[in-house]
């Protein structure tokens, strides 16, 4: 480190035309300025220290950095084989999934298929009640006829004795 000359500043200042208490009094504050901040400024050791720790802290770093990509690794590794068990699993269960869709649509198709048996059933019995209820009707539809046939008869036979026991009708109608 450079030594501060004291007494060449002195004499400076005063040639300067500063009074020698003045000029002795800014150099000892100077010194004592130089001197503190020479306490605060490193020093060749303070170097190779700082260097040591900061390669110390290089290595720890390195070492750190290998550590993290090593956990980095294997839990790449856990992840990627629990995806692998899951994507087993889901397949296995979309699977079962289909079979039992499989399973329940056939019950459906076959619940579907005795139904239709049941309406054709149904169909063919209406069918048969139709043509029964049918025959009755045209029976009964012969039975009024034959009904309808009597009750003329029967009115132009009450009409017809009314004609016959009635004396003046008798006359009239010339029988």
């Amino acid at each position: 480190m450079a030594t501060f000359d004291a007494l060449t500043y002195t004499q400076r200042l005063q040639a300067g035309g500063i009074s020698q208490s003045d000029a002795t009094a800014h150099a000892e504050a100077l010194r004592d300025a130089l001197r503190e901040q020479e306490s605060n400024l490193a020093t060749k050791s303070d170097l190779a220290e700082l260097r040591a720790d900061l390669a110390e802290l290089r290595a720890d770093f390195a070492e750190l950095r290998a550590e993290v990509k090593t956990e980095i690794a294997e839990l790449r590794t856990e992840v990627k084989t629990e995806i692998a068990e899951l994507r087993t699993e889901v397949k296995t269960e979309i699977a079962e999934l289909r079979t039992e869709m499989q399973t329940g649509f056939a019950e459906v198709r076959a619940e579907i298929a005795e139904v239709r048996t049941e309406i054709a059933e149904v169909r063919t019995e209406i069918a048969g009640v139709r043509a029964d209820l049918q025959g009755q009707v045209s029976e009964i539809k012969g039975e009024v006829r034959t009904i309808r046939r009597l009750f003329w008869a029967l009115v132009v036979g009450i009409l017809l004795r009314m004609v016959l026991s009635s004396p003046e009708l008798t006359k009239l109608l010339g029988f």
